[in-house]
């Protein structure tokens, strides 16, 4: 199978499930308030699985999370975070102050492109509206549901 930016965005706009329950995990190694999200999700025709990853951190002064979605573990479909510092391949350097902001894939020879994205898209209020606010944008559907987490937000 050959992967390009026709078979990602196929990806993206597919509908997909996350059959088990999809919850979060206290990430016990940070040495401050820190949580995963792992979930393994699947098109809906079951022909190619997918990772979706989250985290959440209070180590800064203001609460942060994103989210991933992988193909074969290296071809980032989306991804969405709240970083104040981010590598843009396209552009070869870090960049500063970014704030909320996503990655889609774009090329074999520049895999990851960032865009800023518009107020409200994502929820940058509060991390488990965050979660169903992903979902809505890559079609995913949660089969067995999702276990909230108070954040200290």
């Amino acid at each position: 199978m050959v992967v390009d930016s026709e078979l990602i965005e196929d990806l993206y706009t597919c509908g997909k499930v996350a059959i088990e329950e999809v919850g979060w995990e206290v990430d016990e190694d940070a040495d401050y308030e820190h949580y995963q999200l792992h979930q393994e999700v699947i098109t809906v025709d079951e022909s190619r699985p997918l990772d979706w990853h989250g985290w959440f951190s209070n180590k800064s002064d203001e609460p942060r999370w994103g989210f991933k979605l992988e193909f074969q573990k290296k071809y980032e479909v989306r991804s969405w975070d709240m970083a104040l510092r981010h590598y843009s391949s396209r552009e070869d350097r870090y960049i500063d102050g970014v704030g909320k902001h996503k990655h889609f894939y774009h090329n074999e020879a520049l895999p990851r492109a960032v865009y800023e994205i518009p107020d409200g898209e994502i929820s940058t209020d509060d991390p488990n509206q965050a979660v169903w606010d992903f979902c809505d944008e890559c079609n995913i559907e949660l089969r067995n549901g999702y276990q909230s987490r108070i954040f200290p937000v």
